[in-house]
């Protein structure tokens, strides 16, 4: 069971309710708890991505974990982290296919290859946003959605609300940096931008 603590999530409302789009996260320098995924809205932004049943995604945990469900499902991938680790997400009709670094993992957390062929979780239903969270003041989680798609998916795309923020995430061009401060409490940002 992974214990997880601090951690500063950003939620963005461009959603997707089908079709197939795609997004990234780079991580600055990995420390426990950083990660990214999808998320509905009921998602609380109070813990990290996997926190609760409605976020899905990889976590930094020592390794990288595939994780949902209050982290009744987590996986470990085996795979290392490294200093700007990309976080790969592409969402199409209720499939997540989840990637580190351009390759994507499976169900059961091996490797999948390089193109979203082989879904990480399936059957995901309702409206979902990206998902980040992050727990320490030097280090950045940047959600790009405007990253280059693989084949056969969209970007992501949309603008960020720089008034919908907390004064510790920081907006750079269509990149969220999400920075925790030293109080230790989370801090979350959120889109005004959606469409289905």
């Amino acid at each position: 069971m992974l214990f997880l603590a601090r951690t500063a999530l950003i939620r963005a409302k461009q959603t997707a309710s089908a079709g197939g789009y795609y997004f990234t996260v780079t991580i600055g320098t990995p420390t426990d708890s950083m990660g990214a995924g999808i998320a509905t809205a009921s998602a609380t932004l109070a813990d990290s991505v996997g926190g609760d049943a409605f976020s899905w995604g990889m976590l930094k945990f020592g390794t990288w974990y595939i994780v949902t469900n209050a982290f009744g499902t987590s996986i470990d991938t085996g795979v290392s982290t490294a200093s700007n680790d990309v976080i790969n997400v592409a969402w199409n009709a209720g499939n997540l296919y989840l990637g580190i670094n351009g390759t994507y993992r499976n169900s059961s957390g091996g490797s999948a290859g390089t193109s979203p062929t082989s879904p990480t979780f399936t059957g995901i239903t309702g409206t979902v946003y990206p998902f980040g969270s992050a727990n320490t003041t030097s280090n950045a989680v940047t959600l790009n959605p405007s990253a280059t798609p693989p084949s056969g998916y969209s970007v992501w795309g949309g603008t960020w609300n720089a008034s919908d923020k907390h004064a510790n995430v920081v907006l750079t061009g269509s990149n969220l940096i999400a920075n925790l401060s030293a109080d230790g409490t989370a801090r979350s940002v959120r889109g005004t931008v959606s469409y289905s």
